[in-house]
């Protein structure tokens, strides 16, 4: 379920304050000085004599694992404590700890009256635990961040917004405002609350004379002042009224003008100490993009504090926590040079909290590399994987999936997938096959060359989606027709040497063996028979031969004389590379070994057989090994040497490697960003055929980035790469006719664009076709349709299109 959305009041906020408004103890003295191990010494009596901000700190430092084994039973122990005692804080953590995850009745009664005792404190600090509690409380009752919870209570809802808007809230006051506006159907009367205009025109005006969000909105008021200055182009005059604004204490304020200093050279110091204030108000972007810097210093102990902050830090976005519980995870997971990996607890960190299909691989992924494998782990795993294909991973990861569902490992315990989980997987490839994906094509033509799973088999029909496949730029698919559609050979093998080869292969020789092979996939003096090609080739790879290794390999791959199976594929290939082969069927292999392809993922595995071809020269594997060390996956990370290797990747032609470097420089990350090295290398991939490229270089030329401004060259580019097939160059062709840039302005055209993206599988396609039929742009306004478009596009990962969802949401 998604979380409830409780911001975490800043411990140093609270260091000042006890529950009677008394100095702070020494505990929390030395804990706010950063002597944990002597904080946690002193707290320990304190808290035992019921002192409420004693009992926090507590908990905090066994939460985050300060001091003290990390232990989450125990630190929700001195959470309650000090929650019993109306110690705000800690009921906002006890709400959070209970209705996150939505357990037991009791706990979820106990969560819920914690999140009401926090919310109903009068406690004047700014940004504090009645706002964010009184927002999280109105959320849960109106059923928004849990759309499954027991009961929804609108009319409670409205009824405490009453009560904090006359208090003088005025968000409260907004909030009323709207709900009276669209009204809460159910059909429940008791769960009902009508729509009342005159109620909203009420509620709006009041919220229009109120102050906003506190007593002081002259940092908000200068905040906004410098965003319309930075957009404006008058930069310097921005960063003087953001500066303002932080000195006034606004947090994002603070945080923007960090972002701004941090990409200035000369200013940067400047930067990092806005940014450190941020980070010591608990703001969780704040504490993310810290972290990441840290990261980059290689300062890993301190990184991983300001990742863990950052789940649950103030001014958190869902995406923020997402993405610092996966920076947290994959650094625990890796470890550092001062940072001891800590697998268990990485996959603590992702259990808690992930929520995006990216991190819900992530886990499955660390859960399938534990050494001891039990029943447990691998169907922990799968759940992962199935809750990661459901919120929208692409068709090619689907395939990773698809094997783990039909297929187990050899070494893991025999776990079958549910029929409905299997059914799940066939809808999927369904669909993606009618979206035009190229991976949806390759399986259900596998699933109709054997008949699998219900579909009628036929080669034909196979062969049809095959093709289709290899234009959409799948090289299985490719693989599999060349075995189908193999030109008759030159020249023909007769009966009688059919006959004696057969003779041969069955007293042993290795050689009629691969040859009564090649003729049975062929059909050359034999009729055609798949499965006689592909037990002759087994056979003299049981022998020993190296080449026959490889071919199995490739035939279980391409699923040719039987369904495709990775966990076959991949045992023929880890004996060929034991036996000696070239360095790409080594890379191959390290490939399989990282993405758990038919085996149990072993990325330390992956990085050793990437350094060794690469060693060779390999230039594949160079880009493999360069993007490893790049990301930290399987290896400690070391982002120059990563990019070194990407780019001896680049300069031998790699496209994929070419196409990474120029996302680097681009976005300069993990090197200076520099627009027109971005252009270069993109340049070099899309000469070589990438529509990726290509479509990234019409996305330049459109805004001036490292080329010059130039819609028409924009507009060819991206049309090139619509007419081949590639999927995002129609979002170019939708935005250049949808705000009229070097053509005449054409909705009607754009929504199309739109359109044909969305059916294709594009999350941006479906999102701005939502907003078209929501907003009547290009179509006629259609809420259900919008509705349609926008549930596909929150599918698919998009958090703007679940937040458009709330909105219409009855």
């Amino acid at each position: 379920m998604p979380p409830l959305r409780i911001r975490v009041l800043t411990v140093l906020t609270f260091l000042s304050l006890s529950s009677a408004g008394a100095q702070a103890t020494s505990g929390a003295a030395l804990y706010r000085e950063g002597q944990l191990d002597a904080a946690f010494r002193a707290l320990q009596p304190e808290a035992a004599r019921g002192d409420a901000q004693a009992q926090f700190l507590l908990g905090e430092l066994h939460y985050n694992g300060f001091a003290t084994p990390r232990n989450r039973p125990e630190a929700l122990r001195w959470y309650r404590l000090a929650a019993a005692q109306g110690y705000a804080p800690a009921q906002l953590l006890v709400a959070e700890m209970l209705l996150d995850d939505g357990r037991s009745p009791a706990e979820w009664r106990e969560g819920e009256a914690a999140l009401r005792g926090a919310a109903e404190q009068e406690l004047r600090v700014p940004d504090g635990a009645p706002a964010d509690a009184r927002r999280s409380l109105t959320a849960l009752l109106l059923g928004e961040f849990l759309p499954e919870a027991r009961v929804r209570h609108p009319a409670q809802a409205a009824a405490l917004l009453a009560r904090w808007a006359d208090g003088g809230d005025a968000i409260s006051a907004q909030k009323l405002a709207d709900l009276y506006e669209a009204g809460v159907d159910d059909p429940d009367p008791a769960r009902r609350l009508p729509a009342d205009r005159e109620r909203f025109l009420f509620w709006t005006n009041r919220a229009a004379t109120m102050p906003q969000d506190g007593p002081s909105t002259r940092g908000p008021r200068l905040t906004a002042e410098a965003a319309q200055l930075e957009q404006a182009g008058d930069l310097n005059e921005a960063i003087k009224v953001y500066w303002e604004a932080a000195d006034l204490g606004h947090v994002p304020a603070m945080l923007r003008l960090a972002e701004v200093l941090l990409a200035t050279p000369d200013r940067k110091g400047s930067g990092r100490f806005w940014l450190e204030r941020a980070a010591e108000r608990d703001s969780a972007e704040a504490n993310l993009l810290l972290g990441q810097l840290l990261l980059d210093e290689r300062d890993a102990v301190r990184a991983a504090h300001h990742f863990e902050v950052a789940t649950r830090g103030q001014y958190r976005s869902e995406d923020t926590r997402q993405a610092a519980a996966l920076a947290l995870a994959r650094l625990l997971a890796a470890g550092a040079p001062d940072l001891p990996a800590d697998v268990p607890r990485a996959v603590e960190v992702l259990r808690f909290s992930a929520r995006t299909p990216e991190a819900l691989n992530v886990l499955a992924d660390l859960l399938l590399a534990q050494p001891t494998w039990t029943a447990l782990t691998v169907n922990d795993a799968m759940n992962a994987r199935l809750k990661a294909a459901l919120g929208g991973l692409r068709s090619a990861q689907r395939t990773v999936i698809w094997d783990h569902f039909t297929r187990r490992y050899p070494e893991s315990p025999r776990w079958q997938p549910a029929a409905a989980d299997l059914q799940t997987m066939v809808d999927w490839v369904r669909r993606d096959a009618q979206l035009g994906d190229d991976r949806g094509l390759y399986l259900l033509a596998q699933l109709t060359l054997h008949g699998l799973h219900g579909i009628p088999a036929s080669e034909s029909v196979a062969r049809d989606l095959l093709s289709r496949a290899v234009a959409a730029g799948s090289s299985d698919a490719s693989l599999t027709l060349d075995y189908l559609t193999a030109p008759p050979p030159t020249t023909r093998v007769t009966a009688q040497q059919a006959q004696a080869a057969l003779k041969l292969a069955q007293d042993g020789r290795r050689d009629a063996q691969i040859f009564l092979a090649s003729i049975y996939l062929s059909g050359n003096g034999v009729p055609r028979d798949l499965r006689q090609a592909l037990r002759w080739t087994v056979t003299a790879a049981e022998g020993g031969d190296v080449d026959a290794m490889l071919a199995a390999s490739v035939l279980y791959r391409a699923g040719i004389g039987t369904p495709h199976d990775s966990a076959a594929a991949s045992a023929w290939q880890v004996k060929a590379v034991r036996a000696g082969v070239p360095p790409a069927e080594r890379t191959k292999l390290g490939a399989w070994y990282a993405d758990g392809i038919g085996l149990k993922p072993d990325p330390a595995r992956a990085v050793a057989l990437y350094r060794d071809a690469a060693e060779f020269n390999e230039p594949v594997a160079k880009l493999l090994l360069g993007r490893t060390l790049l990301f930290g996956t399987g290896v400690t990370m070391d982002t120059q040497e990563g990019v070194r290797w990407i780019r001896l990747a680049a300069e031998q032609g790699v496209v994929d490697a070419q196409i990474l470097l120029g996302d680097l420089y681009a976005a300069g990350q993990h090197v200076p960003k520099d627009a027109e090295l971005a252009v270069t290398w993109r340049r070099r991939a899309a000469d070589q055929g990438s529509m990726r490229a290509l479509t990234e270089l019409a996305w330049m030329a459109l805004d001036g980035e490292g080329l010059p401004r130039d819609p028409a060259q924009a507009l060819q580019w991206a049309e090139t790469a619509a007419a081949r097939g590639y999927r995002d160059a129609l979002l170019v062709l939708a935005n250049v006719y949808g705000a009229g840039r070097g053509v005449p302005r054409n909705v009607i055209k754009a929504v199309e664009y739109s359109r044909q993206a969305a059916e294709r599988g594009s999350v941006t396609g479906a999102y701005n076709l939502g907003i078209s039929y929501l907003t009547g742009t290009g179509v006629a306004r259609d809420l259900a349709q919008a509705r349609v478009w926008l549930e596909r596009a929150q599918a698919l990962g998009s958090a703007e299109a679940a937040a458009q969802l709330r909105r219409l949401a009855p």
